[in-house]
């Protein structure tokens, strides 16, 4: 077990802008690559481009959206276990990982990953025989599952990867090393020693790592330029706003005037002049409003747009909210970045999903006991993305109902076994419909069973017993 408090440092001083592009407030740069950022450009170092990342994410609300809701998606209608033939196992099973919080923790791993470009969950073990967290987890020694955490790149000191293309593992992870951790504590004066971790106790995610990439890229680095457009154009915009109607007054007297009584006429005009007020003026005085013409701004707009969704590939109507979630009607962007999210979920999710079932079963405490995975017939089920209203649902149940009925009719399927697939069907939130036991018992289990045909045998025998005492010789 380990914690990720860090150990408390003073405050450091910091200097924002209202935008980004801080260099080219009221400056006309010559080409774009010549504005500079409130945050160097420069790579110092690994740590200083996750603080980039990190700060982009908490202070821009566009980059919170793009990192937060693929993950979001990908998590928000969760998913189910599925064993076959054995539905209070799937319960127990079911319930367990449940009580892991996979969703919400799953979910900060992708989010980590997309801010900082690689991320981490660990998961944390009793064992009957303790051994080092440096040393590769052994199913068989699991007592219990006690939970998961999620934790980025900037905790990490080193990956220790095989590069020796001569191998069998090779591009692949042994361990990482953590840097010195505390335990979130005040009192901790002297920094930690670091930890190392074995392979086997947590999985690695890396967005767009190359070959001789030690760590992966951040989509929000990744699409630092399309972010830094739409933050110009805001700032542009509310300026635009402000300023947009100018008064201009015309009097060449004005400027025979003292220059404090200039200024003084100046401060009276600014504080009247900011509303629709009443002027009066002479006859040889004119005033007029000069609008700012935002004509062919919103071409300008839509182009920014197009490069973000593009470079995220998050269709504009879903970063911007227009999409309401389901898939009538839906254009093909937006059926193609729910194809995106699936391959989330295929490639990132199951496996981690599939690991945490699999020590969930050879763990000690949940079920009949470890149990090795590969004897039972499970898997892992998605919800669909979009979220189905309750006539959906409905409909689901009916179309499931006349398969069964069907396969009844035509001799495929027999009831028990019809029974058997509704079973299956209890964990399953797009269905509505709640079953126990079996069409045949009615829920009586194997001991039951025993214990009531011994007490038949019991009675079977003092009956009879009677019968021969009462018999007349």
């Amino acid at each position: 077990m380990f914690g990720f408090g860090k150990k408390k440092k003073p405050a450091k001083i910091s200097v924002g802008a209202d935008f980004m592009d801080l260099e080219s407030k009221g400056v006309t740069p010559s080409r774009f690559g010549d504005t500079g950022s409130f945050i160097s450009t420069r790579y110092l170092d690994r740590k200083y481009d996750y603080k980039r990342a990190e700060h982009l994410y908490k202070s821009n609300a566009l980059a919170n959206r793009i990192a937060r809701l693929p993950a979001e998606t990908a998590t928000r209608n969760g998913w189910r276990l599925i064993i076959n033939g054995n539905e209070k196992k799937q319960i127990a099973y079911q319930t367990a990982l449940d009580a892991l919080h996979p969703k919400e923790k799953i979910a900060q791993e992708i989010i980590y990953g997309n801010v900082i470009s690689d991320a981490y969950l660990n998961v944390n073990v009793d064992e009957a025989d303790k051994t080092a967290l440096d040393e590769p987890l052994d199913p068989h020694n699991i007592l219990k599952v006690n939970s998961i955490n999620a934790f980025s790149q900037m905790h990490v000191k080193t990956n220790r990867v095989c590069n020796d293309p001569t191998l069998e593992n090779y591009g692949e992870e042994e361990q990482v090393v953590l840097e010195g951790l505390s335990d979130g504590s005040e009192d901790n004066f002297k920094e930690p020693e670091s930890i190392t971790i074995d392979s086997s106790r947590y999985k690695h995610i890396s967005l767009d790592k190359m070959e001789d990439d030690a760590t992966g890229t951040s989509l929000l680095m990744r699409c630092y330029d399309q972010i830094k457009t739409l933050d110009t154009a805001l700032y542009s915009t509310g300026k635009m706003l402000y300023e947009y109607n100018t008064k201009v007054w015309k009097n060449d007297a004005f400027f025979d005037l003292p220059e404090d009584e200039q200024r003084k006429y100046n401060r009276r005009m600014e504080q009247g002049w900011t509303t629709e007020s009443v002027v009066a003026i002479g006859k040889e005085d004119d005033i007029q409003k000069i609008s700012t013409n935002p004509g062919g701004i919103d071409s300008l707009f839509e182009f920014s747009w197009q490069q973000l969704s593009t470079a995220t590939g998050i269709p504009k109507s879903i970063l911007m909210g227009e999409q309401s979630g389901t898939l009538a009607g839906a254009s093909q962007d937006v059926i193609n970045y729910y194809d995106s999210i699936r391959a989330i979920q295929e490639q990132i999710i199951r496996p981690q999903l599939e690991w945490l079932v699999k020590l969930l079963m050879w763990s000690q405490d949940v079920g009949d006991g470890s149990e090795d995975p590969d004897s039972l017939d499970w898997t892992i089920e998605f919800y669909p993305l979009w979220t189905q209203t309750e006539s959906e649902k409905i409909d689901n149940l009916s179309k499931l109902a006349n398969a069964l009925k069907t396969g009844i009719d035509g001799g495929f399927l027999t009831t028990d076994e019809a029974h058997d697939i509704l079973l299956q069907q209890t964990t399953n939130e797009s269905i509505p419909i709640q079953l126990t036991g079996d069409s045949a018992d009615n829920g009586i289990t194997d001991q039951e069973r025993k214990s009531f045909a011994k007490e038949k045998a019991e009675i079977e025998k003092h009956l009879t017993g009677a019968k021969k005492h009462g018999k007349k010789t």
